[in-house]
């Protein structure tokens, strides 16, 4: 499932006191050339001023309107995935939940025990299902995408070199985003479907 109820077209953003619904804006239309640049909640004068995010404001920001007409973005979605082996996924995304209400992070659930991560805070923790001790690992460190991309690179890197598959085979990556289009087609026709090539 998936829903647009912040962004795109056909709501008000609870910000705008003039009624405006979203979605009226030009399609093409970029942060930098808006006349609401400094009152519109998601513009990076916003950001900066007011979320204190980023290090400074660009004229030339490229943003491109998230109010603009043929927004297709969700605002949030969820995805329930049952393998064939039966074990069930879920995943959730929420695209306006801010500072400490933003969450990013996976669990993992076993007879044995759970494994949570948590990708904002760089902490791996290891619940045991038969004892109440948790085990805490910390992996910051600043590591592009926690650490994966340079993973990912020293496994292209050897099997370039030595022919060694990779840990993480293409395959991996094209299920990920065959999943995705997937979950987007099941959200857009209120159906099951199931995850096979086209």
């Amino acid at each position: 499932m998936k829903a647009q109820r912040i962004y795109g077209p056909g709501h008000t953003p609870p910000e705008a006191t003039d009624g405006r619904p979203k979605g009226t804006k030009p399609f093409d239309l970029r942060c930098a050339d808006c006349e609401e640049q400094e009152t519109c909640p998601e513009s990076p004068y916003s950001l900066f001023h007011r979320r204190f995010q980023g290090k400074e404001v660009h004229q030339d920001d490229w943003r491109m309107c998230m109010f603009a007409e043929g927004i297709r973005n969700e605002d949030l979605g969820n995805c329930l995935v049952e393998y064939e082996h039966g074990t069930q996924a879920s995943y959730t995304q929420n695209f306006y939940a801010r500072f400490g209400a933003g969450r990013r992070g996976a669990r993992l659930y076993g007879y044995k025990g759970t494994i949570h991560f948590d990708w904002y805070e760089n902490l791996i923790r290891v619940y045991k299902h038969q004892s109440p001790v948790v085990e805490t690992i910390d992996f910051s460190g600043g590591m592009d995408h926690f650490g994966g991309d340079r993973e990912l690179c020293l496994d292209f890197l050897r099997a370039m070199r030595d022919g060694t598959p990779s840990r993480s085979p293409i395959s991996g990556g094209i299920l990920s985003a065959l999943t995705c289009l997937w979950a987007r087609e099941s959200a857009e026709t209120r159906r099951f479907c199931e995850v096979v090539m086209p």
